[in-house]
């Protein structure tokens, strides 16, 4: 099937007529055009316009034919022979079969064209097919995306451009997942894959060459692991077991950087890795070892209850026997367990009892199995403990809550070392516990210890420098303070100021704010507080207040 001037790399423009190409889009897009083909099917012709479509179906079968067996001159010919049928018959322009398979055709003989090395010839055929798809978003046009921005890309030509149409056709691919995913039959143990995740994984795989080809990165270890994964594929077609342990190593080096786009590419890859397995009958262990990581990367992207799908498919793989599996096989299934504890508990469930219930159930399995593995000291386990603290706290349990939070602070002292964030976290939740009993001098104590760690040069940690410096200010206005109370919530307004939090959230401590100005006799300054907070709020009829009133911490 090699013809002249074949590309070097594993990703060819697919040809659409479902041969073997080098692209694994053809399946798919094959499937769009077969609709098409059954449809014009008929035993007898009743019109000239339905004569023409079955020239037209037979002239693209018959350069099927001739691609598969490397003759690339008949099936260029046979390609402009019904090309030239549906361009000269202007009654067909508004034939939605037959426009789509003049996009076809444009794009098989634009491949063609690639293979026998005529790029720009290539790349105008590529475009002109994309331009018989304008809005319509289907995996016909997703391929056509695909193939225009590929033309680009090997001709070196506008990078940014070819940036735009890989992410075009990736963009309507996971559309068209989501949508066969939530069609899927809910019967089956496995969690939910899609037809179009082998297309979604190779149009990735592009986009994010170009991405660091356009930086000029190519030296980047994923761009060699992309290289590579393009070798397999081009040496080996999509199903070769060399791919999983690539595609996973790709995933893992994705999550390495933490951005949402790489999360969600590390989660694309992971599934391709985990299509493969399936297809190849992996074992349990295999697919357990793709299972979790993938759910990591869906989770980190913010998708967690697509997450929990393959969570929960990974427990049931190990849940029986996991007491006889291998340290790394127990280890990674308490991380499951933790994670499914960290989704159940999330904030939009937090209202739910039965979920909360569910977490702390999930942190409890976690905490044991990581005890027993990992020993009793090991900060694992006293993240484990600490979940489960908050979710007691939660439920009203203060005095059981309190005991998890100091264990978990002990342990993490001993084997974190008394200056690390999360010995801060530990103590901000015992600071927590002591305030709403009214011991605002020991949250006091807890919350100045907690902001001394996470004032040192170790990492942004303003999200939690925010709650201390609120529990710090409430405890010092409890204790008739305002001055400190004062300057704790101007820097952790400050704070708010240019984080994600909700607006809301800045309105309430510039209130706070407003009313320790009030209550030192500082009206001046503290109706100025009020008009900007009533200005965020979108209450601009709001008048200057003069007296003191209530407002909780």
């Amino acid at each position: 099937m090699n013809g002249e001037g074949e590309a070097d790399t594993g990703l060819l423009p697919t040809v659409l007529w479902g041969a073997n190409s080098d692209m694994s889009m053809s399946s798919a897009s094959s499937r769009h055009q077969q609709e098409h083909e059954d449809d014009m099917s008929f035993s007898t012709v009743s019109n000239p316009d339905m004569a023409l479509m079955l020239l037209v179906s037979e002239d693209v079968n018959r350069a099927a034919e001739f691609y598969e067996e490397g003759r690339l001159d008949d099936a260029l010919e046979a390609l402009h022979l019904s090309w030239s049928v549906v361009r000269n018959h202007p009654s067909l322009a508004d034939n939605v079969a037959l426009q789509d398979n003049l996009a076809i055709i444009l794009n098989n003989l634009s491949h063609i064209q690639l293979k026998r090395g005529r790029y720009e010839e290539a790349l105008d055929l590529a475009l002109e097919a994309l331009d018989k798809r304008e809005n319509v978003e289907d995996e016909l046009t997703a391929t056509l995306w695909f193939n225009f921005g590929f033309m680009l890309w090997k001709l070196e030509r506008n990078m940014g451009e070819a940036h735009y149409a890989m992410h075009r056709s990736l963009q309507i691919l996971q559309s068209l997942g989501r949508d066969d995913a939530s069609s899927t039959d809910g019967g089956s143990l496995d969690a939910p894959t899609t037809q179009y995740d082998k297309e979604i994984a190779t149009v990735s795989t592009l986009l994010l060459m170009v991405e660091f080809h356009c930086v000029g990165d190519t030296s980047h270890p994923i761009f060699m692991l992309l290289q590579i994964l393009n070798e397999q594929r081009s040496n080996h077609g999509f199903e070769h077991p060399s791919q999983v342990k690539t595609l996973c190593s790709l995933g893992k080096q994705l999550m390495k950087r933490r951005q949402q786009d790489d999360t969600s590419s590390a989660a694309i890859f992971y599934r391709e890795a985990l299509r493969i397995q399936r297809h190849l009958g992996a074992s349990s262990t295999e697919l357990f070892s793709t299972l979790a990581p993938l759910g990591q990367a869906l989770q980190s992207s913010s998708q967690p209850e697509v997450a929990m799908e393959f969570y929960k498919e990974a427990l049931q793989l190990k849940g029986e026997s996991i007491g006889s599996e291998s340290k790394d096989t127990q280890v990674t299934f308490a991380t499951v367990l933790y994670n499914v504890g960290m989704i159940q508990s999330g904030r939009e469930n937090r209202g739910n009892p039965q979920r909360r219930a569910r977490a702390l159930h999930s942190f409890r399995l976690c905490y044991q199995l990581r005890k027993d593995v990992l020993g009793k000291e090991h900060p694992g386990v006293a993240s484990a403990l600490h979940n489960m603290g908050t979710l007691l706290l939660e439920d009203g349990k203060v005095s059981k809550s309190m005991k998890y939070f100091q264990e978990s602070l002990r342990i993490r002292q001993k084997s974190l070392g008394p200056d690390h964030p999360d010995v801060a976290s530990s103590l901000r939740h015992i600071g927590r516990i002591y305030q709403d009993q009214g011991k605002y001098q020991q949250s006091l104590g807890m919350h100045d210890e907690a902001l001394r760690i996470l004032r040192l040069p170790n990492g942004d940690h303003s999200s939690q420098l925010i709650e201390v410096l609120l529990g710090l200010g409430h405890a010092h206005r409890m204790m008739d303070a305002p001055r400190p109370a004062l300057r704790a919530y101007e820097e952790a307004v400050d704070l708010l100021k240019t984080s994600n939090r909700p607006v809301e959230h800045i309105v309430r401590v510039l209130n706070i704010i407003g009313n320790l100005l009030l209550e030192m006799s500082d009206v001046e300054e503290a109706n100025k507080i009020f008009a900007e907070a009533s200005q965020l709020s979108g209450d601009d009829t709001a008048e200057d207040v003069e007296l003191p009133c209530a407002a909780a911490a």
